[in-house]
Order: C-alpha cells, then sequence, then structure tokens
C-alpha cells in the first residue's frame, strides 16, 4: 500500500472520531480545569483543533518549531470545529497529492531553535502528529468523563453507548 494512501486512511478515521469528542465539548464549560497544572477545557480542545494546522509544514518545510506556532484564542465551539474542519480538509487534500517519494525525505522537529527529533515526514505526520492529537484527544475524553458528559465511543462504543 502507498504512504499516502494508508496515511489518507487513517487520518479519515481518526478525524472523524476527534471531531465526535469535540462537538461533545461543553461551551459554557471552557474555563474548567481538572487540577491547577492542567489546560482549561477550553484550551486542550482548541490545541486539538489547531492541530490540524500542524500538519502543513510537513508537506511545505524540512522543519517546524511548534513552540513558534500560535494557538489561537477562540471564542465560541462553533469556530472550533471550523479550524478543525479547515485543517482537516487541507491534510486530506494534501494526503491526496503528495508525491510519495515526499513522504520518505527527512524532517525536523526543533524546539526553540534546538532540533529535537529527525524522522522521515511519513513519521512525523503518522506518529508525530497523529499520535499526538490523539493523545489529547484521549486526555478530551478524561475531562468530559469528570463533567460527566457522555463520552463518544472511538474504536467502538464507550460505555455512555452501549
Amino acid at each position: 500500500m502507498e504512504i499516502g494512501k494508508y496515511l489518507l486512511d487513517e487520518w479519515v478515521e481518526e478525524s472523524a472520531s476527534t471531531k465526535k469528542m469535540l462537538e461533545r465539548i461543553p461551551e459554557d464549560r471552557f474555563q474548567w480545569k481538572p487540577h491547577d497544572k492542567s489546560r482549561s477545557l477550553g484550551e486542550l480542545a482548541q490545541h486539538v483543533a489547531a492541530m490540524t494546522s500542524w500538519f502543513i509544514p510537513v508537506f511545505e518545510s524540512d522543519s517546524f518549531d511548534p513552540m513558534q506556532h500560535k494557538q489561537p484564542t477562540l471564542a465560541n465551539k462553533a469556530d472550533m470545529l471550523k479550524l478543525f474542519d479547515d485543517g482537516s480538509a487541507e491534510l486530506t487534500k494534501r494526503l491526496k497529492s503528495t508525491p510519495e517519494d515526499e513522504y520518505d525525505k527527512q524532517w525536523n522537529c526543533v524546539m526553540n531553535g534546538n532540533v529535537v527529533a529527525t524522522m522521515s515526514k511519513a513519521m512525523a505526520l503518522r506518529g508525530w502528529l497523529f499520535d499526538h492529537m490523539i493523545h489529547h484527544r484521549a486526555q478530551l475524553s478524561v475531562y468530559l468523563r469528570l463533567l460527566d458528559v457522555p463520552v463518544p465511543g472511538m474504536y467502538g462504543p464507550s460505555a455512555d453507548e452501549e
């Protein structure tokens, strides 16, 4: 199977699950935090939604510094979902149109000017970005559970859907 097709197939599944999670975020609880050291629900949800824009530098350059990426502050859930949908549509387009040999090229994750990881662009997309989004989506599921909001199933039904 071609790398781009594999990544696209996985993105279709993971983005649908992520969107279900974002749709459940109660807008009136954006400021809620489970702990003082945690991000607020709104900050975490917006981070997940904004991560779709992190994928684009993988296609357009050989490095990315997430510390230089400004996360937008969104006023409401509708804007957050639009940000996610727009980024997801762009990623889908790029996965469909990127030549296969592009995925083998080396890519660097840079933090504050220092290279912290070097990998192929395929691994940057799959391992660093998809997994990163899935990790934060899982955190959102815990936040929802603590707020007694029904958690959607990701890989089958959740306890709230059985």
